[in-house]
């Protein structure tokens, strides 16, 4: 049994410490911005994009990953 022991601990503190940690949310690509994980609060309403073509009504915090993709603000042409 105590030869156990050392082995229960150790899992018993990993387990603690995944539990008690907060789990990390990145957006994008790796090293796109310092504010990774960080939503993009400044866009509330709906907007006007360009996606591949087609006019699109998208709501504000999803603009920047249309932008980051090539897509551009306002109707298509």
């Amino acid at each position: 049994m105590t030869s156990r022991l050392p082995i229960a601990v150790l899992l018993g503190c990993c387990v603690g410490l995944a539990a008690c940690s907060t789990p990390s949310r990145t957006t994008g690509k790796r090293g796109d911005s310092p504010r990774q994980g960080r939503a993009d609060t400044r866009g509330s309403g709906k907007v006007t994009i360009c996606h591949k073509g087609r006019t699109l009504r998208v709501d504000g915090n999803a603009v920047r990953a249309h932008l980051n993709h090539g897509d551009r603000r306002g109707a298509c042409r």
